[in-house]
């Protein structure tokens, strides 16, 4: 029993010495090998981790970055877009850019011009007023022209100064006045009336006060547009079932009209009521025949040559 104890004793000694060896360096009480390998592990597998995580830091500023770019680059070609449309006199070098070139509507001052100066008179005769607009229609399907959103609600004076332009320039073409006025090509790509949906919606921000603005007026425009062409297809329709063409009404189309409301609306003036040479009788009957509560307050504006240049 006693050797049996001994030999039992003797082997739970050398257990311990094994024990030790595999935990400490038998001189410096270092870890050993075994110790060694999990610490390299564990380095490794945080190395992994910030590894990770740096290249996500790394993809997400990237990204941003990229978006930031292209924003920034939208918001340069808008205004590149706008300054290079800018009217103004270009030199020599400037002439492969797209400017709106003046042709035959600058006026230029050869000297000094003192305060209060006399200039010149414009006749009454070659201006265009809404008011001989309210005249020439009065007689036609056109003065029952009105908005659908509001309920008839009366078009604008504009409407009718742009209808009669477009028709004075249909019958009488070789004025010199219309012949300096900017052309269907000079307003299309540098009056914001003009521009195709897509243009309006990719050049102007949405959210913008400027595109809210531009909004409405596009909006008015096409409202009496399509008030006009009502009236006029039921006019020339009642017209084809009763025989009698000479009732038709020719009508600008929307590129047309559109062309001669952009002028009036940037190059009209306003001039006050209307004259006093008129009758209290004629301002009534204009009012009955366009729905208008008072003249006074919507009249008057006028093409005016030169001056508008």
């Amino acid at each position: 029993d006693m050797t049996a104890l001994h030999n039992q004793t003797k082997k739970k000694k050398g257990e311990k010495k094994i024990q030790t060896k595999r935990l400490f360096n038998k001189n410096d009480n270092t870890p050993c090998t075994t110790t060694n390998q999990n610490n390299k592990n564990d380095a490794q597998r945080r190395f992994m981790i910030l590894s990770v995580g740096v290249l996500i830091l790394s993809v997400a500023i990237s990204w941003f970055v990229s978006t930031t770019t292209a924003t920034t680059r939208d918001e340069e070609d808008i205004l590149f877009h706008f300054l290079s449309h800018v009217p103004q006199y270009p030199t020599k070098q400037q002439q492969h850019q797209r400017l709106l070139e003046p042709h035959g509507r600058t006026h230029r001052a050869t000297q000094d011009i003192p305060p209060n100066q006399f200039l010149f008179q414009i006749p009454r005769s070659i201006q265009l007023w809404d008011w001989d607009a309210y005249h020439y229609f009065s007689d036609t399907v056109y003065h029952r022209a009105r908005h659908d959103v509001p309920s008839e609600q009366p078009l604008d004076g504009g409407a009718f100064l742009a209808l009669y332009l477009w028709q004075q320039m249909q019958e009488y073409p070789e004025k010199d006045y219309f012949k300096v006025l900017p052309s269907a090509n000079d307003t299309r790509p540098h009056h914001p009336l003009r521009w195709s949906n897509e243009e309006f919606q990719s050049w102007l921000p949405s959210q913008s006060h400027v595109h809210k603005v531009i909004r409405a007026y596009r909006d008015m425009v096409e409202s009496e547009y399509q008030a006009f062409l009502q009236v006029v297809v039921k006019n020339n329709n009642e017209s084809s079932s009763n025989n009698t063409a000479a009732s038709f009404f020719e009508f600008p189309s929307w590129d047309e009209y559109t062309h001669v409301r952009s002028l009036v609306l940037s190059r009209s003036f306003g001039t006050g009521p209307p004259p006093t040479s008129f009758e209290k009788e004629q301002q009534n009957e204009i009012e009955t025949r366009f729905g208008i509560s008072n003249i006074n307050e919507r009249c008057c504006r006028a093409m005016v040559p030169i001056l508008d240049m």
